[in-house]
């Protein structure tokens, strides 16, 4: 399977996702604190590897301060037009 052109990572900390994810009345095994925060390490690990041998495919944004998709949307838009 080949790569894709560009890959975009939203990153968010745990203690947000976890704030995001108050509002549901059924939680799945991984949405917890914990978990979240040994995946997160584990995609850091991940993400280092592909930032180094392959430059330029990874865009890692910052979505601790998003309020909705539509925000990151508005984000790929704009720099798709640069």
């Amino acid at each position: 399977v080949e790569l894709p052109d560009e890959i975009y990572f939203l990153k968010a900390s745990p203690e947000i996702l976890m704030e995001r994810l108050a509002g549901r009345k059924i939680f799945e095994a991984h949405e917890n604190e914990s978990a979240l925060t040994n995946l997160s390490l584990a995609y850091e690990v991940l993400l280092k590897e592909l930032k180094n041998k392959y430059p330029g495919l990874l865009n890692i944004i910052d979505a601790n301060s998003f309020e909705s998709l539509n925000v990151f949307r508005r984000h790929i838009e704009t720099s798709c037009e640069k």
